[in-house]
């Protein structure tokens, strides 16, 4: 099945789909329907492609249902994803997928199908919309590396969110930073878990996890070797795993800042786990993010963890750290993801500049 871009003389462009076959009369002959747009021409090609596959199916017997394909990439496929990642998808999965299209035959999951189901989902966020078609995408692959379809078409999908969300803040300037922390001075443990996010970068499964073990005051170093593994229902059941990532893993210098505040923040933490609750327990990751959102809607600020990672990132690329400097420290396994952390944060800063600057006009 080919699909090819033709020039017409109004410079007007059309998509031809094409195969080659053999006619009643053992001729060779090739099929050729026209297009106007490339998605029409794609999606005529999938739905034709299923319909040739069926009619040559030497198992028309044998039913594949997607929740059948799904229990399968839980068992075998869904290894290469980090627990957190892999609770997320399922979860997403189980809550959308599963109850709308799950019994159906992976062979009658088509373009219309797929698209109605989507349509659907305008209610939702869009990264809600993106995670649930991450979540069907990894096991719509999963089906085409088994072999039980050739191909799919998740990828013509139009994803819609009838809520506008708006372009969140990657970067926080430190006078916030700290006017935050002041405003929880009196949920230590939560300051102290911020600490941790702007000035060693940690994600938030990493700075749960963290110990006072870990880290060796007298060399200034933190290992980072574990984080949360929170996808438990119930807070008893939380504990800590290997990261995912041999470049998640590493011995990190601390800066004087914070080895001042763990100092002092340890006269009042009788507790090894840095993160914890008055009994020394972990925290359960809704409550502290709850407390913290309180007191950001107070300031009106617009703040979310990740944003310290951005931040961390961004201070030592304008401090004149080397990229690949930065890299290590952030513990990015490329140094083109530093480079594109660091430029989707300068972008914002400069549009917002732009503005500032206009803003009387």
């Amino acid at each position: 099945m080919r699909i090819e871009k033709c020039s017409e003389q109004n410079e007007k462009s059309s998509y031809q789909v094409s195969f080659d076959y053999i006619n009643d009369q053992g001729q060779l002959t090739t099929y050729v329907k026209t297009f106007p747009t490339q998605h029409e021409a794609e999606v005529y090609s999938m739905n034709l492609s299923a319909k040739l596959r069926n009619s040559l199916n030497m198992n028309q017997d044998e039913i594949h249902t997607l929740n059948s394909i799904y229990e399968e990439w839980l068992e075998i496929d869904s290894i290469r994803l980090a627990k957190n990642t892999k609770y997320s998808y399922t979860h997403h999965y189980e809550r959308f997928i599963q109850p709308a299209i799950g019994n159906m035959d992976i062979q009658e999951i088509s373009y219309p199908v797929l698209q109605k189901l989507f349509n659907t989902f305008a209610n939702h966020s869009a990264s809600t919309i993106g995670l649930i078609r991450s979540s069907l995408k990894n096991v719509l692959d999963y089906a085409q590396k088994a072999g039980y379809i050739s191909g799919h078409c998740l990828n013509l999908i139009y994803v819609h969110s009838d809520k506008k969300v708006a372009r969140r803040q990657m970067y926080l300037e430190k006078k916030d930073f700290l006017n935050l922390c002041d405003h929880l001075q009196d949920e230590p443990a939560v300051v102290a878990y911020l600490y941790l996010g702007y000035y060693l970068g940690l994600r938030r499964a990493e700075a749960l996890a963290l110990c006072f073990s870990d880290i060796n005051f007298e060399n200034n170093t933190v290992e980072i070797s574990r984080q949360m593994d929170f996808t438990s229902k119930g807070k008893k059941d939380f504990k800590t795993t290997t990261p995912k990532t041999d470049s998640s893993i590493a011995v990190l210098p601390v800066c004087s800042a914070l080895k001042t505040f763990l100092l002092e923040y340890r006269t009042i933490h009788p507790y090894d786990l840095i993160v914890s609750n008055a009994k020394g327990d972990f925290m359960v990751p809704t409550t502290i993010h709850h407390k913290i959102s309180v007191v950001v809607k107070k300031l009106g600020m617009d703040f979310h963890y990740h944003m310290l990672r951005h931040t961390y990132v961004t201070n030592l690329m304008r401090s004149g750290a080397h990229p690949k400097t930065v890299a290590k420290l952030a513990r990015h396994s490329s140094v083109n993801t530093t480079l594109n952390v660091y430029t989707e944060v300068s972008q914002v800063e400069l549009q917002t500049a732009l503005d500032q600057a206009f803003s009387n006009e």
